[in-house]
C-alpha cells in the first residue's frame, strides 16, 4: 500500500512536469514492479527521448509491452528487441528475449545463437548460465528430434563483441547534505 502511494504520488507529480523524461522512466519502472504493464508503457513512451538510446531501456520496453499484450514478442517488442541488440549486441535481457522469440516461433538455430551468446557472457554458476545450460539443452534436443545438424558452438562464440554500456539517470541531493558531499 505505501509503494502503491507514492507511485500515486509520483503520477501526479508528472502530470505537473510532464518534460521530467528521467522522472517518467522513474513511474514506468515503479508502474512494472506493481505489474501495471500497460500504464508502465505508457510511462515510457512518456521518455522515449531517452529510451531509444539505451539499450537496456528498449529491453525493459520491449518486455513491458509483451507482458501487457498477453506475452507475446511479435510486431513492436521484436523490433525494440533488435534496436537494442544494434546498440549493444551483449545485453543480456535482449539476448534472452531475442531467442525466446526465435524458439517459439521454431527457429531454433537463431534460438541457439543467442542462448549460446548469453551463456558466453553470463556469469559462470549464475542463474542465468543455469538457465541457459537449460534452454541450450532443449534446443539442441528438438534439433536433433527433428534431424536438423547442430550449430557449433564456436560460430556463435565468434560472434560475441563487447558492445557499449549504458548507465543513465540522475542523482538528486538533499540541500541539507550537498556541503558533505
Amino acid at each position: 500500500e505505501q509503494v502503491a502511494a507514492m507511485v500515486k504520488q509520483l503520477a501526479a507529480r508528472m502530470e505537473e512536469h510532464p518534460d521530467d523524461l528521467e522522472g517518467w522512466l522513474m513511474l514506468a519502472r515503479s508502474y512494472r514492479f506493481l505489474k501495471r504493464h500497460a500504464d508502465a508503457v505508457a510511462a515510457f513512451e512518456k521518455a522515449m527521448p531517452l529510451v531509444e538510446q539505451n539499450p537496456q531501456l528498449l529491453a525493459d520496453l520491449a518486455d513491458t509491452i509483451a507482458m501487457a499484450t498477453g506475452g507475446s514478442l511479435d510486431g513492436r517488442p521484436i523490433r525494440l528487441i533488435r534496436q537494442s541488440l544494434e546498440l549493444d549486441s551483449v545485453n543480456m535481457q535482449s539476448l534472452w528475449l531475442a531467442g525466446t522469440y526465435d524458439f517459439e516461433r521454431g527457429d531454433y538455430e537463431n534460438a541457439l545463437m543467442y542462448w549460446r551468446r548469453l551463456k558466453n557472457i553470463a556469469q559462470p554458476g549464475s542463474q542465468d548460465a543455469n538457465a541457459m545450460d537449460t534452454n541450450i539443452a532443449e534446443v539442441e534436443a528438438r534439433l536433433r528430434a527433428a534431424g536438423r545438424a547442430i550449430p557449433p558452438e564456436d560460430a556463435v562464440v565468434a560472434t560475441v563483441a563487447k558492445g557499449p554500456t549504458f548507465v543513465a539517470g540522475t542523482v538528486r541531493v538533499d540541500p541539507v547534505y550537498q556541503e558533505k558531499i
